[in-house]
């Protein structure tokens, strides 16, 4: 679904059902805006000058409970590792 540089819309639309464009349609607006995004083709894109600004655009995203709050492991999760992700062959 996503890449280094971007999201693919249909693998976003055929997973949740609904349109990128739909659900973060500011988001996306206000990116665009700025120069740090770029719908190309079925795609969008972070900028070159995006990179640059990476962290910020992420937190574009964060639902409205998650805005404002301080990163997981400033939350106690400083050795939380989600199994879903890795294997309980990961030794640390």
């Amino acid at each position: 679904m996503s890449t280094l540089r971007g999201t693919c819309q249909n693998k976003f639309s055929e997973i949740f059902g609904r349109e990128i464009g739909e659900v973060f349609k500011e988001q996306i607006q206000t990116l665009t805006s700025l120069g740090w995004l770029l719908e190309k083709e079925e795609n969008y894109e972070i900028t070159r000058e995006g990179l640059y600004f990476i962290d910020n655009i992420s937190k574009f995203f964060y639902t409205e409970e998650n805005q404002g709050t301080t990163q997981p492991w400033l939350k106690n999760l400083y050795n939380f590792i989600p199994e879903k992700y890795y294997s309980k062959r990961v030794s640390r």
